[in-house]
């Protein structure tokens, strides 16, 4: 999964993880925060919507352009540049004494994950790509640690702008990090141009741009690389397939942590029990991502993928009908769907570079990431329209709705993904040699040269042949 040398991956493991836990805080703790937020801020409940659309603006912000940032500036500026606005978005909402205030900071803060997220996974697929089950591992220590310090914290009567604090100090370590680390993470290549556009950050890809007449074609270039072929539209829907796939997903995962408890209570299960089980459904989804990324290349990325879309139906069927009629299973269940859920995502971050290709791959992960950030917030909040009008128990159903969605879409996406075969790459035509026709009459070729020396400027086709990494015939 990974061509860097395990030691190397194992010395780079900790930056990545602890940056990706500050990516778990807020979405861990802002739950259990918002009822002190609301009072402390004299707002109704239900604003707390307001607070996750501002940021997801600030993560499509920045996921947006996120392909562009790495080309100019560099992977450890982009992210150093994130917790940075980590550390003024969460001290302005630390310090807010209007509600305007407050959803500015967490705006902030939504900008800071959007860098740090497509940042990360950007870089990681493409350099270090054992790497990301243990990265994505990171977010499940902060969403599951993020809880438990928010109850604490309101336990001991502190303030909640104390959490907001924390997180500032936090972030403000990793600025530090990555301004001390940025010489680890490597710089992307300038522009090659490949015929039909600009690729960026192509670093192993050596071909001389001594004339047009040299520039290969893109499909040529990805097939040196051992990349399949695909037609530009398939490639297309491949993308808009993935980005559906990191919506769906995200809305499952949200969608059971943000109302599993709700779930749970409904069923009469208790307050305590409920909440220890959606915490160790965060947990689930952590250790599972450790687990895949101490596997590493012993299981394939797609194995993974259809272990977890076949685990997310089965699991959230069971916790509708079977969680229905026996409500203590209803934890143990939410936990099994936790395990199963948890290589989903690092798995199609790390399929990116094979299915779309590496020269994609930067803007490619902006764009999946936004449609992760984008499932976050709507389809939990679809889930409490559904709620508020038919009650709790439509949280699991409503759920299972999703992952049978996102089956669908998967099994499509591999069904697209299959490289063609009824297309390879060829020389442009101002470097064919010409061919003599005398060739098709079974007539001996003019000049006396056989078929396998065909007429022409031989030097021409050689120097084209070597210049895209192949060898002349009769080598």
């Amino acid at each position: 999964m990974s061509s860097d040398p395990p030691a190397r991956d194992r010395g780079f493991a900790p930056i990545v993880v602890l940056a990706a836990v500050t990516l778990g805080l807020p979405e861990g703790s802002i739950g259990v925060l918002w009822p002190s937020i609301s009072a402390g801020l004299d707002v109704p409940l239900d604003r707390l919507g307001l607070l996750l659309y501002a940021a997801t603006a600030g993560y499509l912000t920045v996921a947006f352009v996120h392909g562009r940032l790495v080309r100019r500036f560099g992977t450890a500026a982009v992210l150093a540049a994130a917790a940075l606005a980590g550390v003024g978005g969460a001290l302005v909402f630390a310090g807010a004494s209007m509600f305007a205030v407050a959803i500015a900071g967490y705006f902030g803060v939504g900008l800071a994950a959007g860098g740090l997220d497509t940042g990360l996974n950007g870089y990681v697929s493409m350099h270090r790509n054992a790497l990301l089950s243990f990265m994505h591992g990171g977010f499940g220590i902060g969403a599951t640690l993020a809880p438990w310090a928010a109850t604490l914290l309101l336990g001991a009567g502190l303030s909640w702008r104390y959490a907001l604090v924390g997180l500032a100090l936090y972030d403000g370590f990793l600025l530090v990090l990555f301004t001390c680390m940025r010489r680890r993470f490597r710089r992307p290549g300038p522009p090659v141009e490949t015929g039909e556009h600009f690729v960026a950050g192509l670093a192993d890809v050596d071909i001389p741009l001594t004339g047009e007449s040299l520039v290969p074609p893109a499909s040529a270039t990805r097939a040196r690389r051992g990349e399949p072929r695909r037609s530009p539209s398939r490639t297309r829907l491949l993308l808009v397939l993935s980005i559906v796939a990191f919506f769906l997903y995200a809305g499952i995962e949200a969608g059971i942590g943000n109302w599993g408890y709700t779930l749970l209570l409904g069923r009469s299960v208790g307050e305590k029990a409920a909440g220890l089980a959606v915490s160790l459904y965060f947990g689930s989804i952590m250790l599972g991502r450790f687990g895949i990324g101490a596997l590493g290349a012993r299981v394939s990325p797609r194995q993974v993928l259809a272990i977890a879309v076949f685990g997310a139906v089965a699991g959230t069927l069971a916790l509708w009908l079977l969680g229905e009629a026996v409500p203590s299973t209803g934890p143990v269940l939410l936990v099994l769907i936790g395990v199963s859920l948890a290589g989903f995502f690092p798995m199609l971050v790390a399929l990116t570079p094979e299915r779309l290709g590496r020269d994609r791959t930067a803007a490619a992960i902006g764009w999946q990431l936004a449609g992760s950030s984008v499932g976050v917030s709507t389809i939990p909040a679809a889930m409490g329209v559904l709620v508020g009008r038919a009650g709790s128990w439509i949280v699991a159903p409503s759920t299972f709705a999703v992952a049978v969605a996102l089956a669908i879409v998967h099994l499509t996406a591999r069904s697209v993904e299959r490289p063609d075969t009824t297309r390879s790459p060829s020389l442009p035509r101002r470097l064919r040699p010409p061919i003599d026709k005398s060739l098709w009459m079974g007539q001996a070729p003019a000049g006396g040269a056989t078929a396998r020396e065909p007429a022409g400027d031989g030097e021409h086709s050689e120097s084209a042949e070597r210049a895209w990494g192949r060898s002349p015939p009769g080598n």
